[in-house]
């Protein structure tokens, strides 16, 4: 902070007083503080603030879920990969190790989104809210993508490409 109060007081010196320089160098250093103050204030709390909007109308908020691991897999019916993983990751939500949603990337919503759930089978928890921004995360760029959290370390990670429910049980040590 000194080398930048230094520069500000060397540019500024010759256009402004002593005493004007030391209230904009006080008010930098004010808006500063408290900009850096509410940004941990958002972070902390969108943390806390992790709520899963459910197909049907359901909510689940992340710091409730029991299992060891959240994976948020984002599909779409035009995605064969993403259909053929449908299965596995079905089969994989009925471990006690893993939670799985799924989350439309075309962002279907009511009839239309039922509509394709149950013309794959997939009988999966369906996220409304796009997963990957509440974890601080860009959306995925290609299918099949599964954000994994690991709820008890907080570590995340993306599988890509079609999984099956064995593979991702030997990525999560499980």
């Amino acid at each position: 902070m000194i080398t930048i109060s230094k520069a500000l007081k060397n540019f500024f010196q010759p256009y402004i007083s002593k005493s004007r320089l030391s209230v904009l160098l006080l008010s930098l250093v004010f808006v500063t503080a408290c900009s850096s103050g509410a940004d941990q204030i958002s972070d902390s709390k969108s943390a806390t603030n992790r709520v899963f909007e459910l197909f049907g109308g359901e909510t689940h908020v992340y710091e409730d879920i029991k299992s060891p691991f959240v994976l948020m897999n984002y599909w779409a019916s035009w995605c064969k990969p993403c259909v053929k993983e449908i299965p596995e990751l079905n089969r994989l939500n009925n471990n006690p190790n893993t939670a799985v949603y799924a989350y439309n990337f075309d962002r279907l919503m009511g009839d239309k989104l039922k509509v394709e759930a149950d013309r794959f089978k997939l009988a999966l928890p369906m996220m409304l809210n796009e997963p990957a921004p509440l974890f601080s995360e860009e959306t995925p760029s290609a299918l099949p993508a599964t954000l994994v959290v690991n709820t008890q370390t907080g570590e995340q990670r993306w599988l890509m490409g079609a999984q099956t429910e064995q593979e991702i049980l030997a990525q999560l040590g499980l």
